[in-house]
This record gives C-alpha cells, structure tokens and sequence, in this order.
C-alpha cells in the first residue's frame, strides 16, 4: 500500500488533469458551454489523440500529450509485465467524487486497433465497476425454457486502491463497460488506463514512428491474433500491483 500511495501522489504532483468545455446549442437555439467533470491527461512519445470540444466545429482538435518520464516509463513496464502484453500509452481520468461517473461504452478508438487488450489501475476511492454483454446470451443446452432464463449479463465488482483489472481480447467487442455514481464517496478516484495506441494520422512529429518506413506494426486496421469469429475472451484480473 506505501508503493500505491506514493504512485499516488506521484501523479497529484506531476500531472496536470485538463477539464475540456465542450460547446452545444440549446433548442432554443442559444449555445451553452459544459465543462467536463472528468479531469483527463495523456502520456505517449509516438502519437497524440482527437478531441471533440465543440460540435460546432468540422475538425476536431489534436489532444496534448505529455512524453514518458523515467517514473511513468517504470509504471508502464510494471503493468506490461503484470498484463502480459505491449503498451505504448498511458489515459489518466480523475472523478473528483463518487457524483463523477462514465456511462455504458466500448474503448473503440480507431488508433486502438479492431480488439485492444487494456490494462486499468484505480487509485483513490474504491469504486464499483460493471460490464454488461452486448447481446442477449444464450440459453445453456437442456435448460428449459422460462421467461427471464436468457438476456443482457450484468457484473459488477468493486476496483479497490492499487487494484489492477486487465480487459482482454475481444471484452470490447461483446461487453459495455462502466463506472456508476454512488452516494456517499467524497474521496477522489484516479484511473490510469494502459494501451497500445497507433494511428497514421497522428503520429508526432520526431517521434521513432514517424521515422519507421511503411505502416508501423500496430496501426488500426491491422488483425489480432487468435480472434475468432464469437469468440469472447474476456480476461479480469482484479489484484495488487
């Protein structure tokens, strides 16, 4: 717990979270600006990521991205290690208190290719976190039919402090993830969400992708390995770093 403390507060000292004010027209027809709770931040020496702030506008804008650190690049191997995998990128998302939530999705960014694994820290207040299917699942062989016995799977489990939760190959292509509200929580909650992120169109400039010839390995559109046709592969490993 001393190690995830002072993760912690490495992170309260180092990284600044951006708030961006998204611009929308109300019916009436007068435009309104809404901050967005959810502090965000971004680490990767390769590329930067999109953001829409205003839906006004036809070209999004280019995200500031802040270059691996010998603290952050140490973190990143840890959980690499942990995961069993390649990352390349590292999304911070604060809640400021259990009021602060994320609704139903999938991390379908393009740069993340067709199914990313994606590996989650959470630090701070414990927080519960939920995924439900896609689609109705199946009955199982032999079961009788009854009204209720098939539908949308729910699950839900707590992401303590410290906690690491690894999103395995195709859990983004059949499940919805979530972060609900609950009442009562008025510590802050960070999560540090670890990827392998790569998009053509926005690789930066000087950056070791930039100089690679051709597409570099990793780039949307490429195919996963071992992805099968219904296949769902979720893999949740709730532990301690």
């Amino acid at each position: 717990e001393e190690k995830t403390n002072k993760l912690e507060q490495s992170i309260s000292d180092r990284i600044t979270m951006h708030h961006p004010t998204y611009l929308f027209q109300t019916p009436s027809g007068i435009t309104e600006e809404k901050i967005n709770r959810k502090g965000q931040a971004k680490i990767c020496d390769d590329f930067t990521f999109r953001v829409q702030y205003s839906s006004k506008r036809d070209v999004p804008q280019n995200y500031e991205v802040m270059p691996f650190e010998p603290w952050s690049r140490a973190l990143l191997r840890r959980v690499e290690a942990a995961s069993e995998t390649v990352f390349n990128a590292i999304w911070f998302n604060h809640y400021r208190d259990g009021t602060v939530t994320i609704q139903w999705h999938a991390d379908s960014d393009e740069g993340l290719g067709p199914n990313p694994i994606i590996g989650s820290i959470s630090l701070g207040s414990t927080r519960m976190f939920g995924f439900k299917s896609k689609r109705p699942l199946p009955q199982p062989p032999g079961r009788a039919k009854t009204s209720g016995a098939a539908g949308v799977v729910h699950i839900n489990f707590p992401l303590f402090h410290g906690s690491l939760l690894v999103m395995g190959r195709n859990s983004q292509t059949h499940w919805l993830h979530a972060v609900p509200a609950m009442e009562g929580v008025g510590r802050e909650r960070t999560n540090l969400t670890f990827r392998f992120y790569a998009h053509k169109d926005l690789v930066l400039t000087g950056s070791a992708s930039e100089e690679r010839p051709g597409q570099p390995s990793g780039f949307s559109g490429s195919t996963a390995d071992g992805d099968q046709e219904g296949q769902s592969c979720i893999q949740i490993r709730n532990s301690k770093l």
